[in-house]
């Protein structure tokens, strides 16, 4: 699981008085990811993003997971073309919200094998996911949840 996150330029972009914000902020993004890793929390918060007409978020990130433990191959092309295609493309069957859609494609015409083709939107889709209320949603009090938070 790789998530780029640029810690000098965060902070660079936020004063001293928002640093407890961005400390917190950090720790939601850490406690997001330990849910990811693991298929029965991951499916708890699908079934909270379906509820918040947002489940195509966790989809990409799912799809790039799978993009990344591809090496350069053939398959790996595709599959990129097709993220391409269901994310990003004008009419895309699942389009995110994202403000890189142009540089994507323009990568996707020069190696759709760049190992950074999606950290952006990755990193955006993830940090939006952090920001959400599912972290304090009562799903989150199930045990699977708990476990995967403090002792994983």
């Amino acid at each position: 699981m790789r998530v780029v996150y640029d810690k000098e330029k965060e902070q660079e972009s936020s004063s001293t008085s928002s640093a407890p914000l961005l400390r917190e902020h950090e720790r939601n993004m850490e406690m997001l990811l330990r849910l990811l890793r693991f298929p029965q929390t991951r499916s708890i918060l699908e079934e909270y993003l379906k509820i918040q007409y947002a489940e195509e978020n966790l989809e990409f990130w799912c799809a790039v997971q799978r993009w990344r433990s591809l090496p350069a191959s053939t398959e790996k092309t595709d599959l990129s073309s097709s993220i391409f295609q269901k994310f990003f493309a004008k009419k895309a069957e699942c389009e995110l919200n994202v403000e890189t859609k142009r540089e994507i494609e323009d990568k996707m015409k020069e190696d759709p094998n760049d190992p950074h083709l999606f950290d952006e939107p990755e990193f955006f889709i993830v940090r939006m996911l952090a920001e959400t209320k599912f972290l304090l949603h009562e799903k989150a009090n199930l045990p699977c949840v708990k476990h995967t938070l403090y002792f994983n």
